[in-house]
C-alpha cells in the first residue's frame, strides 16, 4: 500500500494490513497544510513504531517530481526535499532512534525493490551509497554507486572527487 497518510482512516487500514504481513508507504510529500486531511510521516512512523508493528515493513517514499493540479489551476510539483525534511524530523522532532529513521529511507527501500543484496547496506562487494550528515542531520555529502554526487554541499555532476576516471 502506498500514499497510506493521506488520511487518519487510511493510515489505520494500512497499519492493520501491515499487521498481517503487509508492506506499506508513507508519502512524504503528502502532509499538512498541503493536505489537510494528510498525517506527517515523521508522526505516521513514530505511531507505526509506537504500535510495535514491523519495522521493515515501512518506507518513505517522496513521489519526487510528480505534478498535481492545484484548486486554483496552477500546476504544482512535489519537491523530492521531503524525504529529507520528513527523515530529519523522524530524528529531531519524533525522538526516532537515527538507524530505525534511516532504515525507512535506504535498507526498507533496497528490499522492498529486490536490491537488499546490493543496496541499503554498507559492506563489502555492495554499491558505494553513503549519505554523510552534520550533527543537526543536514546532508553534506552524497555517493552513489561509488560517485560523488555532493560533495561539501556542492553538487558535483562531473564528479571531480573521482580520480579512477
Amino acid at each position: 500500500m502506498t500514499h497510506v497518510n493521506r488520511s487518519a482512516g487510511l493510515l489505520e487500514r494500512a497499519f492493520a494490513y501491515a499487521r498481517k504481513g503487509g508492506r506499506i508507504d508513507v508519502t512524504t510529500c503528502v502532509r499538512p497544510p498541503e493536505r489537510p486531511t494528510g498525517i506527517k510521516p515523521s508522526q505516521a512512523l513514530k505511531r507505526y513504531l509506537a504500535e510495535g508493528l514491523p519495522p521493515e515493513y515501512v518506507t518513505f517514499t517522496s513521489d519526487g517530481n510528480a505534478s498535481r493540479l492545484l484548486d486554483n489551476g496552477k500546476l504544482d510539483y512535489t519537491r523530492v526535499g521531503t524525504l529529507l525534511d520528513e527523515f530529519r524530523d523522524c530524528v529531531q522532532k519524533e525522538g526516532i532512534p537515527l538507524p530505525q529513521a534511516l532504515a525507512v529511507v535506504t535498507r526498507n527501500a533496497a528490499d522492498r525493490l529486490g536490491l537488499a543484496k546490493e543496496r541499503g547496506i554498507l559492506k563489502e562487494g555492495t554499491f558505494a551509497d553513503l549519505a554523510l550528515f552534520t550533527e543537526n542531520l543536514e546532508l553534506t555529502d552524497l555517493m552513489a554507486n561509488g560517485r560523488w554526487l555532493l560533495r561539501q554541499g556542492v553538487v558535483a555532476p562531473n564528479d571531480p572527487w573521482n580520480k579512477s576516471r
